[in-house]
């Protein structure tokens, strides 16, 4: 009987001694959320700034990457592959090389880590600066899949629908 209650209060301090433990997952999920933020930023900073070197770190390199999106001016858009997303990138952001001064807000941002894969929504408000190759001005809805390599996290796949309007017209909706 005494073994059995000494093996009943081990179990438990166990028990209560797992629960007291730093949870080392969530540091690391909280870890990686905020450097997959960071290469959100990263990339959408240098787009706008004319920075393609930056641009392209950001991105896998590979030909299962994609964009796919949508906006008034251009309709669909579905690029397959770095070298076509990275070529295109670059081309437009030689045509057009002088910095565009966006004052983007992302808002409702949801990450979900599992493993080396990331999956995140958010709500990307950008302004009108009259860059018409480059603004996408108004809410856009903004999806990211990112894969973590050699230690980096970077972007496998980017959506993007421009709802256009203002937070005014969105509130009414």
């Amino acid at each position: 009987m005494k073994i059995l209650l000494i093996k009943g209060i081990v179990a438990a301090a166990f028990a209560a001694l797992s629960f007291m433990a730093p949870d080392r997952p969530a540091a690391r999920i909280s870890a990686d959320e905020d450097a997959i933020k960071k290469v959100i930023i990263a990339e959408t900073e240098a787009f706008w700034d004319k920075d393609f070197s930056t641009l392209a770190n950001q991105w896998a390199h590979g030909d299962y990457v994609r964009v796919v999106g949508w906006w008034p001016r251009g309709g669909v858009t579905v690029m397959k592959g770095w070298s076509v997303i990275g070529g295109r990138m670059e081309k437009l952001i030689t045509d057009n090389p002088e910095k565009n001064h966006q004052q983007v807000r992302r808002e409702n941002m949801n990450i979900r880590v599992s493993g080396n894969m990331a999956w995140v929504t958010f709500e990307q408000y950008g302004t009108d600066t009259g860059e018409t190759a480059m603004d996408m001005p108004g809410l856009s809805y903004e999806t990211r899949i990112l894969e973590k390599q050699d230690g980096h996290w970077k972007i496998v796949y980017a959506g993007w629908l421009l709802d256009g309007g203002t937070e005014s017209n969105q509130a009414k909706k």
